[in-house]
């Protein structure tokens, strides 16, 4: 038999129950504290910032829309929508000139709108499609 190595050092005696119970709170409870501390502040900043760009934020995308009618609509100056299903009723001077209905849909890159114009009539008048490009691709 080889022999075995020992270490120099004196074993580590542990009292029954006594020792493995007490906890360094510096070393244990403190960085728990200040994480939860950090996420509050966190979560507090980022709610209060939501609250101040939300309304301008849909003032942007309401207008961006307003572009895209207008594409098809060039004499439009207000349309209504029916948020349910993506149809849009568009107006010049109280005068209905036409309906927009708006489809989306997932493509590989992203997600895929398109939107058709419809006479007052119901026939077809034009389509276009918008896509939200991958910033990673270089295209």
């Amino acid at each position: 038999m080889t022999p075995v190595a020992r270490s120099n050092k004196p074993p580590i005696r542990i009292k029954r129950g006594e020792e493995m119970s007490k906890t360094n709170f510096r070393a244990d409870i403190v960085p728990i504290l200040f994480l939860t501390v950090v996420v509050c502040v966190s979560v507090i900043a980022l709610a209060y910032v939501d609250s101040i760009t939300y309304e301008k934020i849909e003032t942007a995308k309401l207008e961006a829309f307003k572009e895209k009618l207008s594409v098809h609509f060039s004499d439009m100056t207000d349309f209504t929508s029916n948020d349910a299903n993506d149809c849009y009723v568009v107006f010049t001077d109280n005068n209905t000139i036409g309906y927009a209905v708006k489809a989306v849909g997932s493509g590989y890159g992203g997600t895929i709108e398109m939107l058709v114009a419809l006479e007052p009539t119901n026939q077809y008048r034009d389509q276009k499609y918008y896509h939200k490009k991958n910033p990673r691709l270089k295209v």
